[in-house]
């Protein structure tokens, strides 16, 4: 059975390195990617760039043989990604982590609730990356 992997992305943080990463796990692991991205507080303007950086990397990955779906919603980040693992299979969820240090605190302890609600892991993304070139990721898998 083919794995399902949600990238949850937003306009608040990066998006390439959540994208980037989540592409190269539904390669090793010939999953899915979903792609769903909340708009929270856009301006149409900045709708309309945020569609055309990311349509390029849908062609590219779709070229690529990976098959992948997106979808956009608006509302608050954590509570769209929820209703969206309660509509949809998401057997992997990965999204960008808080990019400063005051958000980081709160933000991981609403994902670790939301990863408890769900059952499944979550990979937060940080927008640096490691030796290598991949981006830094911290996993959420109920096992802490």
């Amino acid at each position: 059975m083919q794995a399902f992997i949600l990238v949850a992305l937003n306009d608040q943080d990066s998006i390439f390195a959540p994208l980037t990463y989540a592409q190269g796990l539904a390669e090793r692991l010939n999953a899915r990617l979903q792609m769903l991205f909340v708009f929270t507080k856009t301006s149409p303007s900045k709708q309309r760039e945020i569609f055309r950086l990311i349509v390029p990397f849908v062609e590219r990955s779709k070229t690529r043989g990976l098959e992948i779906e997106c979808f956009f919603t608006k509302g608050d980040f954590i509570e769209e990604v929820f209703k969206f693992c309660q509509q949809y299979r998401a057997d992997i969820v990965v999204m960008p982590s808080a990019e400063n240090e005051g958000k980081r605190k709160s933000y991981s302890s609403q994902i670790n609730e939301f990863q408890k609600k769900l059952q499944r892991p979550v990979i937060l993304v940080n927008k640096k990356s490691k030796k290598g070139g991949m981006p830094d990721a911290e996993t959420f898998d109920g096992t802490d």
